[in-house]
């Protein structure tokens, strides 16, 4: 499949045309946020740390990866499976079945994360105009962007450019992950 939607009560859906959706064998009864894949499986995330995989979207093998937190985002880019969410939660992976989990030390929500290659660093955007980077997936440093306050949402690389979208309208981009 083309395009595949994940949602809560363990909905998963597909699609070739974005017109007609096929359901897809539902993992468990939980709400689920994002979905990924590396070309080989695929890893779905969603509320009280669940992670599910599965090589073929019927069969589904739940995952550990030792936190009760909500995700809210999943991305596979640079050879690893990453999830944030609630708290502060980074989760990676190089295979989709073995996990390491840790906090970053922040009082608020990640939102979504990505890869810049250009930068060779993870970004991870959140509640309260919040952005993190890092090198390694395990120290994280925050960058400071003027005028930023609102939630951030969603954050993009492509290229030679990293786009971050928020709240009312909030619209960043960059090149270097330093001016925005």
């Amino acid at each position: 499949p083309e395009y595949i939607a994940v949602g809560n009560l363990g909905k998963i859906i597909t699609s070739s045309d974005l017109t007609t959706w096929t359901n897809k064998t539902q993992p468990g009864i939980f709400g689920y946020t994002s979905i990924a894949f590396n070309g080989t499986i695929y890893v779905t995330v969603g509320a009280a740390g669940v992670i599910y995989t599965s090589n073929d979207l019927e069969t589904w093998t739940q995952r550990t990866a030792s936190t009760t937190a909500n995700y809210t985002k999943i991305v596979y880019r640079n050879g690893k499976f990453v999830a944030v969410g609630s708290s502060g939660i980074v989760s990676y992976s190089t295979d989709g079945i073995s996990w390491n989990t840790l906090s970053v030390s922040v009082t608020f929500d990640f939102h979504s994360v990505d890869y810049s290659v250009l930068n060779s660093l993870w970004i991870a955007v959140g509640t309260g105009g919040n952005v993190y980077t890092s090198a390694d997936l395990v120290t994280w440093t925050k960058k400071t962007i003027t005028g930023l306050t609102g939630s951030v949402h969603t954050v993009h690389c492509e290229d030679e450019l990293t786009v971050i979208a928020g709240v009312g309208g909030l619209l960043y981009t960059s090149v270097d992950l330093g001016t925005w």
